[in-house]
């Protein structure tokens, strides 16, 4: 009748179903589990007689956001079968490398699925190839009917419109296959987890996740000696999965039971609304609030929107009135000397103003160092960020000029559509 197959390969066991036995399963879960790690707001466990069960560090935990990431991830995917709707992203990013990032992803798998999975590397290069890669990843993962689908390495950027397509895709999306016109319609139930170090933005993909920070207050994180509560984290958690797994079913079975409170916690929208559960579930039983793990607008200043704030601000001091091309703009920015990097006797050039500028225009169109960059690439951007306001400026389209659109930058202030002159 429920259209799946209960084929166990570990004994889970009895699962409670009371309020008492949640509380005591969640605080077992996080402490055997995310002990250890260094989350932002909360630092590395100190050697201390008097927290041998690390409760006090668990009573500390439920102050920061991050330290939820594993739980919420691990009660993601139990309850995905569950949630009618879509389920977020759930990445794990730090401020070094080797805090721990992707163990915490090898601990979720082997927790729920009993065995590591296959991680896919995030592009490194950036345009369009890349979210084709990225897109032609996501089919292949639909096809195998991948409950979990791991990025690792995540540099630049992440998001684009193929993975916002999926984590808002209601449950089922289309995909073009490699190497061919055929676009084909497929369920999409996965769990999407991914690893990084001061992880970026694309788009509006940060409305789509959640991210659990590790900040270890030393720069060589793999060489912390404190005690561990599991040395070999990976084989204990396999050697105990039907305890982790019993744990986690009791925190969402006795909150289902307990009539699904809302702990004040309101919807996630956008599609997340049947997964609020599992951010109620977590609260109810005693610990933090996953969601605010939730990205901000103000911390999601994407590298591509720093790139367009960057060039306008030069954009504003060289623009004549009828405006710029992106080739004009490239001409007056990238000249022989600056390619150089030499004055025309030699001698070294001075800094300008436009030195982000040009870093920004560099990066954007992929360019490197020495050579010009191409003005399609930039006129790509330019549409892309079309009348968007950024830092209280827009780019807009001002006229032609040889069959070039020219741009020009104008500053919208606080009162923009408000009232007064600019409202008009």
């Amino acid at each position: 009748e429920s259209r799946l197959v209960y084929a166990p390969t570990v004994d889970v066991g009895a699962v409670g179903e009371t309020e008492d036995a949640a509380q005591e399963a969640l605080r077992w879960l996080w402490v055997e589990l995310c002990h250890d790690f260094p989350y932002a707001g909360l630092g590395y466990p100190e050697a201390s007689a008097a927290d041998p069960d690390g409760v006090l560090r668990y009573l500390r935990a439920r102050e920061c956001p991050s330290a939820w990431g594993v739980v919420a991830a691990i009660l993601s995917m139990l309850a995905r079968p569950a949630i009618a709707g879509d389920v977020p992203a759930v990445l794990f990013d730090a401020s070094t490398p080797g805090s721990g990032k992707g163990l915490q992803i090898d601990m979720v798998a082997t927790a729920v699925l009993g065995r590591s999975v296959g991680k896919l590397t995030w592009p490194s290069h950036g345009g369009p190839q890349a979210e084709h890669t990225i897109e032609q990843s996501l089919g292949g993962e639909a096809r195998m009917g991948s409950p979990v689908v791991v990025w690792d390495e995540i540099v630049g950027p992440f998001g684009g419109p193929s993975i916002n397509r999926v984590l808002t895709s209601g449950g089922r999306t289309r995909f073009r296959l490699l190497g061919q016109t055929q676009v084909i319609d497929l369920p999409w139930t996965a769990v999407m987890l991914g690893a990084g170090n001061n992880i970026g933005w694309r788009d509006n993909t940060h409305r789509r996740v959640l991210v659990s920070r590790l900040e270890p207050p030393t720069d060589a994180p793999e060489k912390w000696e404190g005690s561990r509560r599991h040395p070999d984290l990976i084989p204990w958690v396999s050697a105990h999965r039907g305890e982790i797994l019993r744990a986690a079913l009791t925190v969402l079975r006795a909150w289902v039971v307990a009539g699904r409170p809302d702990m004040g916690i309101r919807p996630w929208g956008g599609g997340f609304e049947a997964w609020t559960m599992v951010a109620r579930a977590i609260r109810w039983a005693g610990g933090g609030d996953v969601l605010g793990c939730r990205v901000t607008a103000g911390e999601a200043v994407s590298e591509e929107q720093s790139q367009v704030m960057a060039i306008m601000v030069s954009m504003e001091r060289i623009q004549p009135v009828d405006g710029l091309a992106a080739g004009r703009l490239i001409d007056a920015l990238f000249t022989p000397e600056r390619l150089r990097g030499k004055g025309v006797f030699g001698e070294p050039l001075e800094p300008d103003d436009h030195e982000d500028a040009r870093d920004a225009i560099g990066a954007a169109t992929r360019t490197r160092p020495g050579q010009r960059p191409d003005p399609a690439a930039l006129g790509r951007l330019f549409r892309t960020w079309r009348r968007r306001v950024v830092g209280g400026r827009v780019l807009d389209v001002v006229g032609t000029s040889h069959g070039s659109q020219r741009w020009a930058v104008r500053n919208v202030g606080s009162g923009s559509g408000s009232g007064g002159n600019n409202g008009r």
